[in-house]
């Protein structure tokens, strides 16, 4: 039966299960093709589920950084600050030590005018001195030889050994006389 309904209808039937038998074919593909995209669709959302989560860590990431960045600027701005404020203390201390170089140089040139005259006035007193004691001594001597005379008149040594004692003690008084005649110089030289 088979063989005569194939001879009536052979031709059309063969076509027919060709076109099943490629149908079929198309099914399984496409099958297939579903599955693999199930499969990549569980895929992509188990994927999308852990971007989600590793979106919001940076968002939460992000946040904190925008803080320490905030905090940063805030820091940063202290320190500009901070240098600025050292910057005119600086500049201050630079004029300062400008004004007080200006001030120790004329310190520096007083102090040299006032050791001048210093050295001036011990240069005079100096000679005053000298020119005193020469005038003192000169008295002395031109007065020695009459004193004595004077005395070596009036008292006769008495000597033992080789020491005259009236010697000794006419020279002490020489000396006092002297001393005692000398004329006052307008100057007091207790230091010459």
């Amino acid at each position: 039966m088979e063989k005569k309904i194939l001879e009536i209808g052979g031709a059309r039937l063969l076509t027919q299960k060709s076109k099943v038998d490629g149908l079929k074919l198309h099914i399984n593909l496409a099958n297939d093709e579903i599955t693999k995209a199930e499969v990549a669709k569980a895929k992509a959302e188990k994927d999308v589920v852990k971007l989600a989560k590793s979106i919001q860590t940076n968002k939460d990431a992000l946040s904190e950084a925008e803080a320490d960045l905030e905090e940063l600027d805030q820091e940063m701005a202290q320190c500009t600050q901070a240098v600025q404020e050292i910057k005119d203390n600086v500049e201050h201390a630079k004029t300062q030590e400008e004004n007080s170089k200006t001030k120790l140089d004329e310190v520096k040139s007083k102090l040299d005018d006032v050791s001048e005259k210093i050295r001036g006035f011990k240069k005079k007193e100096a000679s005053r001195c000298i020119e005193y004691k020469n005038d003192t001594l000169n008295q002395f001597f031109l007065s020695w030889p009459s004193l004595r005379s004077s005395r070596s008149s009036k008292q006769k040594p008495k000597t033992t050994g080789s020491v005259s004692i009236i010697g000794a003690a006419s020279t002490t008084n020489l000396s006092s006389s002297a001393s005692s005649e000398s004329p006052s110089h307008p100057y007091t030289h207790s230091h010459c």
